[in-house]
């Protein structure tokens, strides 16, 4: 047993390099491995040798990480093991960063605002006042009566003159757009940019048939 033994060690001496005089491959000894070695009988793909404080190990995760957030960001990364993952919530948004509203779809950069006007006349033009919190591309206007016709515009206007004539929106003068008990819409605009917090008004030029209301929608876009 005691020659077996020792072939054995001279045997691992020769196919590992050991050092001389040192025959169970300690203390001071260079491993060679020709093709390569393994952690209790296997070695899993993509894992590495890492210390301990007292010996080399296979890791617990491969080399590029150990998994990833799915619609969550990093919260903190660990060692040697998977990250740890958030939802953003409220403390993780600065109050005061701003929005770049051209990185978000279409439909979240939609806006739609608007209001009703009871037995509406041309004495009630003007009353009827819109804004948009951002600086927007009008996208479509769309109106109602319960009877009757309520022809008019919007018209863009300053802040600091909100009851003076500024820029009609849909088509500058040549009558707008003419509502009934049809939802009635225009999608093409003569004046499509609207400012930043500037007051849009409904402008009434005419009505016809008694109509005992008229709503009026605009949808624009944040630009």
């Amino acid at each position: 047993m005691r020659k077996l033994l020792a072939i054995l060690a001279i045997a691992a001496a020769a196919c590992f390099g050991q050092v001389a005089g040192d025959p169970i491959l300690g203390g001071t000894a260079i491993v060679d491995a020709g093709t390569g070695f393994r952690i209790g009988g296997a070695a899993t793909t993509g894992r590495y040798l890492r210390a301990n404080g007292s010996e080399f190990v296979q890791s617990s995760v491969a080399a590029a990480g150990a998994g990833s957030c799915t619609n969550q960001f990093v919260r903190a990364t660990v060692d040697n093991a998977a990250p740890t993952c958030a939802s953003v919530g409220n403390t993780d948004v600065s109050a005061s960063a701003a929005i770049d509203a051209s990185k978000l779809s279409a439909a979240a950069r939609d806006r739609t605002h608007g209001a009703c006007l009871e037995n509406p006349t041309t004495a009630d033009n003007g009353r009827i006042k819109l804004t948009w919190e951002a600086a927007c591309t009008m996208q479509r206007i769309f109106c109602s009566t319960d009877t009757g016709t309520v022809t008019g515009d919007l018209d863009e206007r300053a802040e600091a003159t909100p009851n003076t004539d500024g820029t009609e929106v849909i088509d500058a003068g040549a009558g707008g757009i003419v509502c009934d008990n049809n939802t009635e819409s225009a999608l093409s605009f003569a004046n499509a940019s609207i400012a930043q917090d500037v007051p849009v008004v409904f402008k009434i030029s005419a009505t016809a048939s008694s109509p005992g209301w008229v709503c009026i929608h605009a949808r624009c876009r944040l630009d």
